[in-house]
């Protein structure tokens, strides 16, 4: 029998563990033939389901130009980061020095360098005995409706895919923006890869409809046989069994997260003593206080980022007033108490104004539709990552994310900012 390590079975990995990969409805296949159509591939579904590590399993990331949506106010950030990425730049000045004293001779004309990227080159002339350098500075080029047909170019002649991650980040009328030019992009035979935490299908269609049939997606969720599926080949790689109870409670436990019962199968073999291949006869794992500190344990990693969601979004932006502060704070409240079959569906604006309302009829639906606007970038300005929940300005919903939340608040003991006020 192969022996193998723990590390290479179970836990969360860049790249997935190959002795518990499992290759889902033929997913691989899939993908493969969708990156050949030469239309945008769009991977979506909540955080840790695997979504980046499929990508990387049919396009390898030295083969694309990778971007990350954080950070990323407009397209024209999106297109400089690709342009950067492709090694593209433009010339912005020309600084030149004479003995000691310094001068600027011109100004960015808008020429394309390719590819010269840095503070440029220097070159030594002579004159009468006096010494010049001539400096170079470059930037990428930027977006503007004149040169996205170069950027399509650029991209073209590299030979790499463009995929952009966590497209959720980008604000709402960047995202518009950008679903206007991935119908020009198609056009210009360039094709995208993006990859978001969201729920809804033909997110981007309903951007701008005039993506239909030049856009396909793949709708990254796992089944509870899957999960199983994932459990069963971990057993085997490990020669190890968990007891019907345990695999039962982890499933239910990771709710259709993959990297969260990745987690928690882990944790269950550390605490089990198994760290790698059990030599002879299968050893049984049954014991269900090893579950509860394995449990423990993932709660403890865990706490800060949802006390932050709890806490530091409740304060709101830096110059959100009393009444915003509250409205945020409810938000919160909402969507921590809502029953787990409410979170997975998502929880519409409706539903989410009715309940804060009784909560505070002081607070009017206005002010909750516009908090509802902002609480995806108010999350990202926090730095809670992976987002945890996300708001779809299209469909009018509130989604979980990030799936972890359910866990954590089942065995985390968590406290809330409007517990502390109840007891006011």
């Amino acid at each position: 029998m192969p022996h193998h390590e723990l590390r290479n079975v179970f836990g969360v990995h860049a790249v997935p563990p190959e002795q518990t990969y499992v290759d889902r409805a033929g997913l691989d296949g899939r993908i493969r033939y969708l990156l050949s159509t030469g239309r945008h591939l769009v991977i979506y579904g909540p955080s840790k389901q695997g979504k980046t590590a499929l990508r990387r399993r049919a396009i390898p990331d030295d083969e694309c130009v990778i971007i990350q949506s954080r950070q990323k106010p407009n397209t024209e950030a999106i297109y400089d980061e690709i342009l950067r990425g492709l090694g593209v730049s433009r010339t912005i000045n020309n600084e030149v020095t004479k003995g000691r004293e310094f001068s600027i001779t011109g100004g960015g004309s808008g020429g394309v360098s390719i590819p010269f990227l840095g503070k440029g080159e220097a070159k030594a002339e002579g004159q009468a005995g006096i010494s010049h350098e001539a400096t170079t500075t470059t930037e990428p080029v930027g977006n503007t409706p004149s040169n996205l047909a170069y950027v399509a170019e650029e991209i073209r002649n590299s030979g790499r895919r463009i995929v952009i991650e966590d497209f959720h980040y980008i604000p709402e009328l960047a995202k518009r923006a950008f679903a206007v030019d991935l119908k020009a992009l198609f056009e210009y035979g360039v094709s995208i890869v993006l990859i978001g935490a969201w729920e809804e299908q033909h997110v981007l269609v309903a951007y701008n409809g005039d993506l239909a049939g030049r856009v396909d997606e793949i709708n990254l969720r796992w089944t509870d046989e899957e999960l199983r599926e994932v459990l069963n080949k971990g057993q085997a790689a490990l020669n190890i069994e968990f007891s019907t109870e345990l695999l039962r409670e982890m499933i239910s436990d990771a709710s259709g997260n993959v990297g969260l019962l990745q987690r928690i199968a882990e944790k269950l073999c550390i605490e089990a003593g198994c760290y790698r291949t059990e030599e002879g006869e299968t050893l049984t794992i049954s014991d269900k206080l090893l579950l509860q500190v394995a449990r423990k344990h993932i709660c403890s990693e865990e706490a800060v980022r949802y006390r932050n969601f709890g806490w530091s979004v409740s304060e709101g932006f830096p110059n959100s007033k009393e009444k915003s502060k509250t409205v945020y704070m409810r938000i919160i409240q909402v969507c921590v108490e809502a029953t787990e079959a409410e979170l997975l569906a998502g929880l519409t604006q409706n539903q989410i104004v009715e309940r804060i309302v009784a909560m505070d009829p002081s607070i009017t639906p206005r002010n909750v539709r516009e908090s509802l606007q902002r609480i995806d970038r108010l999350q990202s300005e926090k730095a809670i990552y992976p987002i945890i929940a996300t708001y779809n300005m299209v469909s009018r919903t509130l989604h979980l994310a990030d799936r972890e939340l359910l866990f954590y608040r089942k065995y985390g003991g968590p406290r809330w900012p409007w517990e502390d006020t109840d007891d006011e």
